[in-house]
């Protein structure tokens, strides 16, 4: 029996299958289970692939985000990170940078300045970040828009969003 459940997140609302787990993702499911990652997929998906990870809980401290990416590296599919209660820095975003798979990304962290986003400008399929309660700024955001074509906004503090022009 398939179990859905709902995740929400600051502003954010992910609908997610998280039952059994299926085909190759099955493993990796349970690995980052253990390490406080929650898994999302979309519910109407007939690959049942895992297309986002959700990191929330007040669990994870700075450093612990590093620690699944040779995990998460291995989801082929994997679109979607999206934290919330986690000290995220600018450390954490290098490493996000390895996820070149990623179109989506929200860190709602005041560790996250304009240095930290430009460390992202090899993710080619981002479309939108959100980073709110960050130190990014206009000029951040438009810098970082400059490297990626496909990024068509950015939100930054003071639910500011910096749209491409």
């Amino acid at each position: 029996m398939q179990n859905y459940r709902w995740a929400s997140l600051i502003g954010i609302i992910a609908i997610g299958f998280v039952g059994a787990a299926f085909g190759a993702d099955e493993d990796l499911e349970k690995e980052l289970e253990k390490l406080n990652v929650r898994p999302i997929r979309h519910a109407s998906s007939p690959d049942k692939h895992i297309y986002g990870a959700l990191f929330t809980d007040g669990q994870h401290k700075a450093g612990d985000f590093q620690k699944s990416v040779p995990l998460l590296k291995k989801l082929k599919k994997l679109a979607y990170l999206y934290t919330a209660d986690v000290d995220f820095t600018d450390q954490d975003l290098a490493a996000v940078a390895q996820l070149s798979t990623l179109e989506d990304i929200k860190i709602p962290s005041p560790n996250v300045t304009d240095k930290g986003i430009l460390q992202l400008k090899s993710l080619k399929k981002l479309t939108s970040l959100n980073v709110p309660q960050s130190k990014v700024t206009e000029a951040g955001a438009r810098a970082l828009m400059k490297e990626l074509p496909a990024l068509k906004e950015v939100e930054i503090a003071n639910n500011q969003t910096v749209k491409r022009k």
